[in-house]
């Protein structure tokens, strides 16, 4: 392993039983049965693998991610969608506050991942520019806020980004990077058992600009002391994909593999 980042040939991170070398679709060493989880999931020749591992795994391969294709120093993950599989929960909040006013719209899945990672002020001033609508944006805000404070112990981990956050977990500096506000990461994050991981958390309360604007990764980057060219992004949304780009970092994409129902 180089000191500047995660080298994916190491022995230890194949055998941890977390991740594997399967950017070319080969794991590295098929010494475990967990090596083979991200392949399983992606692989048809894999999948009669899926009988030998845990019932967690095996039940819920609901998000999938290629690991990074080169060493970094630094690791900034999103929260929402990446870290816990909140969006169901933001999308049911999201679809109550907007009935209490009176929207005249259907607040989709689509509409609601297309503009994953925008504080929910300027999402409802968009949608009223999208659906001619007069929407009180901190009304709504206040009324979204609630409901997911309400549904949160009902969230869950991201379990192939949270298994890699602990495999790397004291070795390497590790930031989020969120749209939403401190209180909400925060609860979620501790919720998870991986808030500890951490060293700083961003929010959109931190900068000037959210998503897709860069200024909430290069601050998490400076708060972790890495320079931005050597940090790797994890996020569920193309806006946070474009915010990474901009910072000049790498970026992986965090894919969900079925849309909720609502």
């Amino acid at each position: 392993m180089s000191s500047g980042g995660l080298d994916w040939n190491d022995e230890r991170i194949a055998s941890s039983g977390k991740i594997s070398r399967v950017v070319s679709g080969i794991p590295h060493r098929p010494n475990t049965k967990w090596a083979h989880y991200f392949v399983a999931t992606s692989r048809p020749r894999y999948i009669r693998l899926m009988n030998d591992l845990p019932p967690a795994v095996h039940d819920a391969p609901e998000h999938t991610f290629d690991p990074p294709d080169r060493e970094y120093a630094g690791f900034i993950f999103d929260c929402d969608g990446t870290l816990s599989d909140s969006m169901p929960l933001h999308w049911r909040a999201w679809r109550t506050a907007l009935s209490a006013h009176g929207a005249p719209f259907d607040f989709t899945w689509e509409l609601l991942h297309r503009r994953a990672g925008k504080t929910i002020e300027i999402t409802v001033q968009e949608l009223n520019i999208e659906f001619n609508t007069a929407l009180d944006p901190d009304a709504v805000a206040r009324i979204q806020r609630e409901t997911f404070q309400e549904l949160l112990p009902q969230v869950r981990p991201v379990r192939p980004v949270v298994d890699f956050v602990k495999s790397i977990a004291g070795r390497y500096p590790m930031a989020v990077a969120s749209g939403s506000d401190h209180q909400t990461v925060e609860i979620t994050l501790k919720s998870l058992g991986i808030l500890h991981h951490f060293i700083a958390i961003v929010t959109a309360e931190d900068v000037a600009h959210g998503k897709p604007a860069p200024d909430m990764f290069l601050l998490a980057a400076n708060r972790l002391g890495v320079p931005s060219e050597n940090c790797v992004v994890f996020e569920d949304s193309l806006l946070g994909i474009e915010a990474a780009k901009r910072a000049g970092m790498g970026s992986v994409l965090v894919k969900r593999l079925l849309a909720p129902r609502p």
